[in-house]
């Protein structure tokens, strides 16, 4: 590796620790660094695509949220939400919230009018949708 390329690769880890780790502004990594803030985005970007730069999310629903990408892009699905739920409980429960979530994210903007069916995890969304956009709810 050459000195330059080195230089640029130290340069690009210092802005990124300033940005991820200290949690400064571009603006005051540029003022800080003596150059513009359009370069200190490129900089950022570039430190996360050539892997200068990584995240790991920690978490036990980071690896669901992993297998929910890879059905969505096997089954060309719109949108998948796997629920952690251990016990029927917690499973009915967490489909509930799941679901009144989904709904929340997926109804437009104006007054909507949803008629469902009846059973437990039908239940259980509408009492959790109550929780979720309160106002609208009845």
């Amino acid at each position: 590796m050459n000195i330059a390329l080195r230089d640029q690769r130290k340069f690009a880890a210092r802005a990124s620790w300033y940005y991820y780790k200290t949690g400064m502004t571009q603006g005051e990594i540029a003022k800080r660094l003596g150059i513009n803030r359009a370069r200190v985005i490129n900089i950022l970007n570039e430190a996360r695509k050539d892997g200068t730069v990584t995240f790991h999310i920690s978490g036990e629903d980071s690896e669901m949220m992993d297998l929910e990408v890879q059905l969505k892009e096997k089954w060309d699905l719109r949108d998948v939400f796997l629920t952690p739920g251990v016990s029927n409980e917690e499973l009915k429960n967490d489909l509930s919230m799941a679901g009144a979530q989904y709904l929340e994210m997926n109804l437009p903007s104006e007054e909507s009018l949803i008629a469902l069916g009846w059973g437990e995890t039908i239940s259980g969304i509408t009492r959790n949708l109550g929780r979720v956009i309160p106002e609208k709810t009845s």
